[in-house]
């Protein structure tokens, strides 16, 4: 994005257009000159390229009629390519500059007035660390930016360079926007990958099928209450996959000084903007990222699938922000955080529509219990973040009875795999869903002991040494009546207030 002061727009009643920047010889040139400009700059101090950069401005401005806006664009983008590091010197300037301004106090009883007594007080430090004093002014003036040297520039050709400024151009507007509405006309796999990266960048969204596409209504950051300048940053990392699609139309909402504009872009125009290859980035949301993490970690048999396929929601597109699978078993799992009171009405009509699969969905505690409760899908409440063991908990319901033959001789078995006609043999104690022999029990009774304060990992392990399978631990933990709370990405088991359940 640009600064907002280098937005550069056309009105036309109702309607508002970026002022883009045109392929015409005089705008390759002036880009490629600039280019040149900023290579050449290397080893030089910024101070010396924005001094460069002024004197071509003029000659630019006044030669070639091209706007200040354009010009000082260009170099915001190219300056964001610049490496540059502090200038060398003797001594930490900082600590140079706090013995001049103490020996300034010292000598003037504060700040220096006159060229005499400012020589003097250089003078005096530099003679306390033994170095010249020119040193001492260098070290002094080594903490301003305009004094750090050009380490390196990231190349690009002129072309290029306008066609990120007209990218940076369109963002910059659209930071402005109350609601963006995108329609593409692609293909199943394509539709899959920008519902995928509207989601991962945490928007505000609404989606819908229609004739050979996707339409997406996205709420804009100055429709937002909070995260204004966040959510807008979210939205401009939007555009450069939209514009790379094959065919699209980008229509918004643009909130003015006095009155709203619409604004239209279409596929039509996609020559104009930088064609980029796409990358998954990592999660945005650090509370996903953070229970996926925590989730896989403990490894108990079910695969949890980010971003699954897309589910019909009366008509409506709803992507689960994961699928947790077994065998044959798929579990979506959807976890309602809080942005606007109007983004979680939407979000809780679409769970109501989403019908004819297994949900289990984590909301916040502090979201209304009653609208949360009417869903058709099982409900876990969390507060702050979301105990993976609470979900695979709730999963065990899910978990098929598996088809081979029960060994009966087992240390260890799941009471759902055995047949109702199956009497438990004498030898064996319930311990909450399983049954374990009682030899065993008695162990594990001396081990949980030992339990509070250890985490998860510790406790596992613990288990695992006297012959526990890991997918039987977590049974085991909740049954003597312990929780797993939380810190960072580490589990610390706990006793909780329930009694045990054996």
């Amino acid at each position: 994005m640009l600064p907002s002061s280098l937005l550069r727009v056309r009105r036309v009643g109702v309607r508002i257009y970026p002022v883009f920047a045109g392929f015409s010889y005089s705008n390759l040139y002036i880009a490629d000159q600039l280019i040149n400009l900023f290579k050449l700059s290397i080893g030089k101090t910024l101070g010396e390229l924005q001094k460069s950069l002024e004197d071509l401005e003029i000659e630019f401005c006044n030669l070639y009629k091209i706007h200040y806006k354009l010009y000082r664009g260009l170099l915001t983008i190219l300056l964001r390519r610049v490496k540059t590091v502090k200038p060398k010197t003797p001594i930490n300037p900082i600590a140079v500059r706090m013995m001049l301004f103490k020996a300034s106090n010292m000598m003037f009883k504060g700040a220096v007035l006159t060229d005499d007594e400012r020589r003097k007080v250089i003078e005096y430090v530099a003679g306390d660390l033994g170095i010249s004093t020119s040193e001492v002014e260098k070290c002094f003036d080594a903490v301003y930016e305009e004094n750090e040297v050009i380490e390196g520039f990231e190349d690009l050709d002129s072309e290029t360079l306008l066609k990120q400024y007209n990218l940076s151009l369109t963002q910059t507007l659209l930071f402005k926007s109350l609601k963006l509405n995108i329609e593409s006309h692609i293909t199943g796999s394509e539709a899959k990958r920008l519902l995928w990266n509207v989601k991962r960048l945490g928007l505000l969204y609404f989606a819908e099928k229609i004739a050979n596409g996707l339409r997406i209504s996205i709420d804009g950051p100055a429709s937002i209450i909070r995260s204004i300048e966040r959510y807008g940053t979210l939205i401009a990392k939007l555009i450069p996959y939209i514009v790379s699609l094959k065919s699209w139309i980008i229509e918004a909402e643009i909130r003015g000084k006095k009155r709203s504009y619409k604004f239209t872009l279409t596929s039509s125009q996609k020559k104009l903007f930088p064609q980029l290859k796409q990358v998954e980035e990592a999660y945005d949301s650090s509370l996903e990222e953070d229970f996926a993490r925590r989730f896989n970690s403990l490894n108990l048999g079910w695969k949890l699938v980010r971003e699954p396929e897309p589910l019909i929601a009366n008509g409506s597109i709803f992507i689960p922000d994961f699928a947790a699978l077994m065998d044959d078993v798929k579990i979506y799992i959807e976890i309602v955080g809080f942005w606007t009171p109007e983004y979680l009405k939407r979000k809780i009509e679409k769970l109501r529509m989403v019908k004819g699969v297994n949900m289990i969905v984590a909301a916040d505690e502090s979201l209304s219990c009653s609208s949360i409760a009417n869903i058709p899908h099982e409900v876990i409440l969390f507060k702050n973040r979301l105990s993976p063991v609470d979900v695979l908990l709730a999963l065990r319901k899910y978990e098929k009875p598996r088809k081979t033959v029960v060994d009966l001789t087992k240390p260890i078995i799941k009471l759902k795999n055995l047949d109702s006609k199956t009497p438990i043999d004498r030898g064996y104690k319930v311990v909450g869903r399983l049954a374990v022999k009682k030899d065993l029990v008695e162990i594990i009774d001396k081990i949980v002991k030992e339990l509070n304060g250890k985490t998860l990992a510790e406790a596992i392990d613990m288990l695992r040494k006297v012959g526990i399978e890991d997918m039987y631990a977590i049974d085991i933990i909740e049954a003597y009546g312990f929780k797993v709370k939380w810190h960072g990405l580490e589990g610390i088991v706990e006793k909780g207030s329930s009694n045990s359940n054996i």
